[in-house]
């Protein structure tokens, strides 16, 4: 009996537990599914949640879910049951050992998996764990333990072509490691990072092709790298990336077996080699691209390259610091008839080029020679046997002296770039000029030389020349006067000139001159303190104009009138602009434009009268400069003037909106007569008149702020809704003067049609004038969305009022809108001054509020 009873405590313990289990399965899975972020169309992001388990219930038109970066151990049968539509799966960074053989049932349509940084082994993987997986294409089983590659798994994904073995445990391929996957064909192959100590001949013959292998930091030597040819030459490849095996030598056996895998790219960069020995790649006849840059190649035998010169478009030795000081014509001798198109020689520590030195490289378009330490007068004779280069790179290099022949024999360059490679000679000579043949150049780069002085007809011949730049000379006198060198004419063509940094305190008034096709002009960090009228008289395509950290006090409009309707960017940050009615025009445009003319509060600065000094040009207000009373003299004129400058201020006011002064002061007149004592604000008889475009935030009106304000909470306020509250048959205009002065505040809930509406414009304006007349905190602003800067740009009032009050932002974020209502309430109930803020387009509110 004590048995008895003993099994049925147990069994209800059993059953409470489970009953518990249940219930904290059905609170945590949508507690869980909450949190999944959606990213992007049917994408559900699960990351970094501490996962124990795949949730479920997610929704079955998932095409993406990230499970990366949890907690899970093991994928049990069914796992990502209901989710057939998946196609990337993501398990990186969790600690699955363990991978049931029915785990991925039910995902036909899964081409992505990644299964990298976990704690997989072959011993732990179920029989058939991918066998349903058979759209698979891409499977990533990086940084795991697996010790000999998992072929039978992959037995009947027959669409694999993608698999990332990096950092694993391997250490050998043998006839078995591929034997399941017979005619496959892989895009890439990742073996790098292991510890491959063994490679069988047979070892890749089961493949059919390997698009791109990459075994870095995976084998080490030259041996481990001859058998690895050797077991690649029974199959087609197409890439082969090996850097970083500590590979010092190579001779012409190692590379050998590869000539019948028809290998086209090799990668045996960032490793030790020395020297290349002749005949070194003599088997690769396909071989189009050849990386050897980061070794310490300093000897290159004649016949290195010999064998190549059919088939090779790419030569690579960049970074190899111990390469021959002095280029010879015979370290290139094998490319002979040959079509290399590339040759980068990079960071090589190289101090001279000898003649005819790329004789045997007729073919090339793009020579590399920069960043070494070159010290040498070029006559010419260099590049010779050069017919088809384009690209010339000589930057970064000791002391390069040119003479009229430099590039005599290079007449099809294009792009030549010459920065940092004058400290000697400071000039350019014109007659003759060393770009005397270049006549196809597009783009010269003669920038951080120190040159102080170009002769004129030195760019005379550079008719195709489309970007010049020249920054950081000293190339001021150039435009001074008595000095003065127009080192620009003639080139027509020329789209964009950099010439910051030279010192230039003026600009000469045709330096420009029939430049009709500049769109792009950097003058920044100079002196200039003036342009001259029609300096860009023929540069009506001008787009970006950058003028900063200059001594300009003043912009002139006739200077920039030829191009200000096709200008998209203006920079003038960092001048002592003179903020008075000659740059008043100036004010009113950044007003007015959409070009992009930096961040006007911090940068642009006015520097006088001294109340504006250090302050945005923003604060100078324009309307003291409308009219001018200096020079009215006589008193015929006076009555004249001022019949005129009354009638264009009338005009001015109309056009403005300021009739509203006088609207609103002929009802007021009459409110008084009728109403003579002025109504305290606790006795009026609204709390707050309402002001907003019906287009977009009527709804919101009615169905959040009627029922938040006047049925919830406490107090409660009576609102003045127009549609709601206006009498019939009164103007407009009346209307609004009557509800304004019948509350206590008046809320405007800015939007961009809010903006557009004239009428939401006039009740913001006559609010105002309630504000002045009453001197006290009556408007509150609620900006309904995000409105861009440029949008508010032409309303000076508002945007004056935003930047010297306090307002509030409606967000559709549940987490604050309690304390949105919390403080428009706060608003209504008091009568606190507002407070200026620091900066324009701040959310004040929050830090009076706080």
């Amino acid at each position: 009996m004590a048995k008895v009873s003993l099994l049925m405590s147990l069994l209800s313990i059993l059953l409470l537990s489970v009953a518990k289990m249940s219930e904290e399965s059905r609170t945590t899975v949508p507690a869980i599914l909450e949190t999944c972020s959606k990213q992007g169309y049917a994408t559900e992001d699960c990351s970094h949640l501490h996962l124990r388990q795949v949730p479920q219930g997610l929704p079955p038109s998932t095409h993406v879910l990230i499970l990366s970066h949890n907690m899970l151990t093991r994928l049990l049968n069914s796992s990502f049951q209901g989710l057939s539509n998946l196609e990337t799966l993501e398990l990186g960074f969790n600690s699955i050992s363990v991978i049931y053989g029915g785990a991925f049932t039910g995902l036909e349509h899964l081409t992505k998996l990644t299964l990298d940084r976990n704690q997989l082994k072959v011993s732990k993987l179920f029989p058939g764990v991918f066998d349903r997986l058979a759209n698979l294409t891409t499977l990533d089983l990086s940084y795991n333990y697996f010790e000999v590659i998992p072929s039978k798994t992959f037995t009947h994904t027959s669409r694999l072509a993608n698999l990332n073995l990096t950092h694993n445990s391997l250490t050998s391929l043998d006839d078995t490691s591929f034997a399941a996957m017979a005619n496959r064909t892989f895009l890439v192959l990742n073996l790098s990072e292991n510890n491959l100590e063994m490679i069988t001949a047979a070892a890749f013959q089961p493949l059919k092709k390997i698009g791109h292998l990459v075994v870095d930091k995976g084998i080490k030597g030259e041996t481990l790298l001859h058998d690895l040819c050797i077991a690649l030459g029974k199959t087609e490849v197409t890439s082969l990336s090996a850097r970083w095996i500590d590979l010092r030598t190579l001779n012409w056996t190692t590379l050998q077996p590869l000539g019948t895998s028809s290998i086209q790219t090799l990668d045996l960069s960032n490793n030790a080699l020395t020297a290349l020995a002749d005949n070194v790649f003599t088997a690769l006849a396909s071989l189009k691209t050849l990386q050897l840059q980061n070794n310490k190649i300093f000897h290159i035998s004649s016949q290195a390259f010999h064998g190549l010169h059919q088939s090779l478009e790419t030569l690579n030795m960049k970074n190899n610091t111990s390469t021959p000081k002095v280029i010879k014509p015979s370290m290139f001798e094998g490319f002979t008839g040959g079509k290399l198109t590339h040759l980068n020689l990079r960071q090589n520590n190289i101090q001279k080029i000898s003649k005819h030195s790329f004789q045997h490289c007729s073919t090339l378009t793009i020579l590399d020679l920069s960043h070494n330490n070159m010290d040498q007068r070029i006559y010419g004779e260099e590049f010779s046997g050069l017919p088809n280069l384009q690209d010339l790179f000589l930057s970064d290099n000791k002391n390069i002296l040119l003479t009229g022949d430099s590039f005599k024999y290079v007449p099809t360059l294009k792009n030549l770039l010459m920065s940092k490679v004058q400290h000697k000679f400071r000039r350019i000579a014109g007659d003759p000029s060393p770009f005397q043949y270049l006549n196809q150049l597009t783009w010269l780069d003669l920038s951080h030389n120190n040159m102080d002085y170009i002769e004129t007809g030195a760019f005379t011949n550079l008719s195709s020349l489309k970007e010049l730049s020249l920054n950081n000379n000293n190339l001021y006198r150039l435009w001074e006067p008595g000095t003065t060198v127009l080192f620009l004419e003639g080139l027509t063509y020329l789209n964009t000139i950099f010439l910051s940094r030279n010192g230039f305190r003026q600009i000469h008034k045709d330096a420009f001159k029939n430049l009709t096709h500049l769109n792009n002009l950097y003058l920044s960090y100079n002196k200039i303190n003036v342009l001259p009228n029609n300096l860009f008289q023929s540069s009506t395509k001008l787009s970006n104009l950058d003028l900063r950290n200059n001594s300009m006090t003043v912009i002139n409009k006739t200077v920039f009138d030829p191009f200000l309707s096709s200008l998209k960017k203006l920079y003038v940050a960092g001048n002592p602009l003179y903020c008075t009615c000659e740059m008043a025009w100036f004010r009113d445009w950044l007003n007015n434009t959409k070009a992009d003319v930096g961040n006007l509060t911090r940068d642009v600065l006015c520097s006088y009268p001294l109340k504006l000094n250090k302050k945005s040009i923003l604060n100078f207000d324009t309307q003291i400069c409308r009219v001018n009373w200096e020079h009215v003299s006589r008193v015929t004129m006076i009555v004249t003037t001022t019949f005129i400058a009354l009638y264009m201020i009338v005009g001015l006011l109309f056009r403005n909106h300021f009739h509203f002064y006088i609207v609103y002061t002929w009802y007021l007149v009459q409110a008084k007569i009728r109403r003579p004592q002025k109504i305290p604000n606790r006795g009026k008889k609204y709390d707050a008149f309402i002001s907003y475009c019906s287009k977009d935030t009527k709804k919101w009106v009615q169905e959040r702020l009627i029922p938040k304000l006047e049925e919830e909470g406490e107090p409660r306020f009576k609102l003045c809704i127009h549609e709601r509250d206006f009498p019939a048959g009164v103007p407009i205009i009346e209307n609004i003067i009557n509800s304004i002065e019948s509350s206590r505040k008046t809320v405007c809930l800015v939007t961009k049609n809010f903006l557009n509406s004239e009428w939401c414009k006039q009740e913001f304006y006559l609010a105002q004038l309630g504000l002045f007349e009453e001197k006290n905190d009556l408007l509150i602003l609620i900006v309904m969305e995000d409105i861009p800067d440029y949008c508010l740009s032409r309303y000076t009032r508002l945007r004056r009022f935003m930047c010297q009050n306090t307002y509030l932002k409606w967000s559709e974020s549940p987490n604050t809108q309690p304390l949105f209502w919390q403080r428009l309430r706060r608003a209504l109930n008091t009568d606190n001054r507002p407070q200026r803020c620091t900066t324009y387009g701040a959310i004040a509110v929050e830090d009076e509020m706080d």
